[in-house]
């Protein structure tokens, strides 16, 4: 039937009950487990705090900006980490990737990956 299962995540709070699900289907069909996480190039703007007069004003910007995503990108991956050791104590075969890009695009590259 089903060999592999992908699973799309993000930082929503609905991620982790769709990981359980994708984990109980891998589990019950003896399917590899598929995690995927797509990072956005675009920050959203409640990240940069905009600091009026700077002189440095274009350079503390961009410094808030790569701190921000540097962090996001860390947390969604382990994240990644910690759901595919959570899916492996289960004896489920799982693999993880982390792409950027926007998200509908990123995961049918994945999914043509598959074929």
């Amino acid at each position: 039937m089903y060999q592999k299962i992908l699973v799309a995540l993000d930082r929503s709070s609905i991620s982790e009950k769709v990981f359980d699900t994708a984990l109980y289907l891998s589990k019950a069909l003896n399917a590899q487990l598929n995690l995927i996480n797509v990072l956005s190039s675009e920050v959203p703007a409640q990240t940069v705090s905009l600091t009026p007069f700077s002189s440095n004003y274009g350079i503390q910007i961009l410094q808030e900006v790569r701190q921000e995503s540097e962090r996001r990108r860390q947390e969604s991956l382990e994240t990644l980490q910690y759901l595919s050791k959570k899916a492996k104590n289960e004896k489920v075969d799982t693999i993880y990737t982390q792409v950027y890009g926007e998200a509908g695009k990123a995961i049918t590259i994945v999914v043509l990956e598959f074929i």
